[in-house]
């Protein structure tokens, strides 16, 4: 596997679980009043901002994942969780309540997670092929067990 897309993969996933904990935060400050600093960090600048590097991030690691192990399913996946993700910034925060807003980037940022994860598995199981493969081209044949 590439080290670019599977790092590409585990900032996109950390960048969504940040989002994640972005949209909780109002959650997370009732039930752990300690939290209440992180307030700050909740609006819509916030949101667009992470967005930012979150679209580049995510296509660049899903797009070289597909071109490794050529199955579109989690491509898919991963492009619905960004155009998800940026529904409240295209449409306006204002013109969608917070919770729904809340709904909307939380499940965006799930498929963009299990869409990374399978990218990484998927790449994984494809370098384990590869290696396995050149490993029996690689023993004279007369040494291969042949069954």
């Amino acid at each position: 596997m590439q080290k670019r897309q599977a790092c590409g993969d585990n900032l996109a996933v950390a960048l969504s679980a940040l989002c994640m904990l972005h949209c909780l935060t109002p959650v997370l400050v009732l039930l752990l009043p300690s939290l209440t600093s992180l307030l700050a960090f909740h609006d819509e600048t916030f949101h667009a901002g992470l967005l930012f590097i979150i679209i580049p991030v995510g296509l660049l690691a899903l797009c070289s994942g597909y071109r490794h192990h050529l199955q579109r399913r989690w491509l898919s996946v991963g492009i619905a969780g960004l155009t998800v993700l940026a529904l409240p910034v295209v449409l306006g925060h204002e013109r969608i309540p917070e919770q729904t807003e809340t709904i909307i980037t939380i499940t965006g940022s799930l498929l963009i997670v299990c869409a990374h994860i399978q990218n990484l598995r998927l790449a994984r199981e494809t370098d384990c092929a590869e290696n396995h493969s050149r490993h029996e081209h690689s023993v004279p044949s007369y040494k291969r067990n042949i069954t």
